[in-house]
């Protein structure tokens, strides 16, 4: 391995367990789980959903194509991705995570960002968005069921969380034949403040719009 491969993967890896902190500092994900991790995000084609499929790694700073999200008007692009399977009442659920490039500063203020989102594991299909304890009790159930959250600021070491409500919206999942999951918002969906850290964000709305664009990942094997 060169030199600057290895500093690469030492700053992604890096990039990795600060996001996942995050995570549990504000307190997502449960139960017990394994995950993956996949930088390859593949184009909307290859889910039979329509986008800007000649940006198949995502897009450049501040378009919104394939494999980003956006709030209100700032865009974040797909720096890493993983998903994960996780048993809970005999049922499966995929928590899928997606990173914000921390090294890219044209976001100001929201520089760094992670967008966890999870959903019943039920296959394609529209997922109702509800809060994250109502989407919990009905992953035991048959419902396509989905919550999630987005945190920005993470490296400016002032993040400000946004999560989902009961009455949010929908998601439309589509798993291909390789068993990838592709998520984009139907319409654009409301997140609500709900975590500050450090000195926030100024400004910072207590609600933004929030559009998903083809996120996706290749989930573990749950056993």
């Amino acid at each position: 391995m060169t030199k600057c491969k290895f500093k690469a993967r030492v700053l992604r890896t890096a990039v990795v367990a600060i996001l996942l902190a995050i995570i549990s500092s504000c307190g997502s994900g449960g139960g017990s789980s394994t995950s993956t991790a996949n930088s390859n995000l593949m184009p909307s084609e290859d889910a039979n959903q329509q986008g800007d499929t000649n940006l198949p790694a995502g897009v450049q700073n501040g378009q919104f194509g394939d494999g980003s999200w956006m709030l209100d008007d700032i865009v974040f692009t797909v720096f890493f991705s993983g998903a994960e399977t996780v048993g809970r009442d005999e049922r499966v659920h995929i928590n899928m995570l997606v990173g914000d490039n921390l090294f890219e500063p044209s976001n100001g203020a929201y520089h760094g960002a992670l967008l966890n989102i999870n959903f019943s594991a039920n296959g394609s299909g529209n997922y109702v968005v509800t809060d994250s304890s109502s989407a919990n009790l009905a992953f035991a159930g048959t419902e396509n069921v989905a919550s999630l959250d987005v945190s920005a600021g993470v490296a400016m070491g002032n993040t400000v969380r946004w999560d989902s409500t009961v009455t949010s919206g929908s998601l439309t999942v589509t798993l291909n034949e390789e068993g990838r999951y592709f998520v984009s918002t139907i319409e654009p969906i409301v997140v609500t403040k709900t975590f500050e850290s450090g000195n926030g964000i100024e400004g910072a709305p207590d609600q933004m719009s929030l559009e998903i664009r083809n996120i996706n990942a290749i989930p573990d094997q749950f056993q």
